[in-house]
């Protein structure tokens, strides 16, 4: 039997006409889920200070083709612990070339609860861990 996963619609999470809560189910799910996990900073989350990860402390430093090892070890570290539904099987991370600012990271995995090999493409930029770094 094969489990769907369904979790909050983020950042859009209610309906403001209704009143209920939006929900997303599926692959978008956990590309959702695995977009919003490496965006968290360890400690951000008060409920579960464990979440998250360090991608801050690595990203948008001038040395990110040096270190990319190092990230790529740490993202497969953070999903193997927190998105345990998944398989990650391939993991790229690059600078942008025009903008400094921008990273981008391509997570490949298997989704376990399908069997379906996946792409999670996400664009992080140093605003999504502004309050972080300043």
């Amino acid at each position: 039997m094969v489990k769907e996963k369904t979790t909050f619609s983020f950042p859009d999470m209610f309906d403001i006409k209704t009143g209920r809560t939006m929900m997303i189910s599926g692959l978008k799910a956990t590309n959702s889920n695995i977009g919003l996990l490496l965006r968290t900073s360890l400690y951000e989350l008060f409920g579960d200070p464990g979440l998250g990860s360090q991608l801050n402390q690595f990203l948008f430093n001038p040395n990110v083709d040096l270190i990319r090892d190092l990230i790529t070890d740490h993202i497969r570290n953070v999903l193997e612990k927190r998105q345990t539904d998944i398989k990650v099987v391939f993991i790229d991370v690059y600078q942008d070339e025009e903008n400094g600012n921008v990273v981008h990271i391509q997570v490949d995995y298997q989704d376990l609860n399908t069997g379906q090999f996946c792409k999670n493409s996400l664009r992080l930029t140093g605003e999504d861990f502004a309050e972080i770094i300043s």
